[in-house]
């Protein structure tokens, strides 16, 4: 049993002590939020998913790890599910998809769950 004195420690001092993980993975929650989010940053990463997709909660961690890797990227999460028009829209029939946007404009296209390919395809296109 932890004494007293240390649970008040912790609790005082925890959130200090423990690394501090900053995620930059936005949830786009209506069509317009998703436009808008596209033009906000010169380089966007769109995954498209739902949270039923078991390979799509799987990434949901990695894309977290790359989010803190690549700040000067925006990543966008769409659950097709809650805005099924941007998935008609955008062509999504496969999920987890990733879609690469730079200016707004779609420049490449990744289909499943893979890590390294998904880091190659950030690295290629944050290079730019």
């Amino acid at each position: 049993m932890i004494p007293l004195a240390y649970r008040a420690l912790g609790r005082a001092y925890g959130p200090l002590l423990r690394p501090q993980r900053r995620f930059v993975v936005k949830l786009a929650k209506n069509t317009d939020e998703y436009h808008a989010s596209l033009k906000a940053s010169e380089l966007v990463i769109a995954k498209f998913g739902a949270s039923w997709c078991k390979p799509c909660r799987k990434s949901k961690a990695f894309v977290e790890e790359l989010s803190e890797e690549h700040p000067d990227v925006l990543f966008l999460e769409v659950d097709v599910d809650e805005l099924p028009q941007i998935a008609d829209e955008e062509g999504v029939n496969s999920i987890p998809m990733y879609k690469v946007f730079k200016y707004g404009k779609s420049i490449d296209v990744h289909i499943g769950g893979d890590k390294q390919q998904l880091k190659d395809l950030i690295a290629k296109h944050a290079s730019q």
